[in-house]
Order: C-alpha cells, then sequence, then structure tokens
C-alpha cells in the first residue's frame, strides 16, 4: 500500500465494531413507550461494568 511503513507495528483492533454499536444503542436508547426496557438496559450494563470493575 502507497504511504504505510512496512516495519510499523500493527494498530490494535478496535474493541467494539460499527454493528455492536448499533445494536447497543438500539436497546440503551429506547422510544418514550419503551423507557422500561431502556431503564433495564441501563441497569443491567451498570451491573456488568460493576461486576468487571471488582
Amino acid at each position: 500500500m502507497p504511504g504505510s511503513d512496512p516495519g510499523a507495528a500493527p494498530r490494535p483492533p478496535k474493541p467494539f465494531a460499527a454493528f455492536e454499536w448499533q445494536i447497543a444503542w438500539r436497546y440503551l436508547r429506547a422510544r418514550r413507550k419503551e423507557g422500561g426496557i431502556s431503564v433495564i438496559a441501563w441497569y443491567a450494563l451498570l451491573g456488568v461494568m460493576l461486576g468487571v470493575a471488582t
């Protein structure tokens, strides 16, 4: 590829691809009548984050 350095270290991959972000935002950003699902999803995300951090 032009302009790329063959001796350069490769960049690490991103932790999440665009598809994963799209699915996550679908459930974390709910409409007004689906607000309960959004609240549950945020609590679940917070619980997973706390569980991984400890």
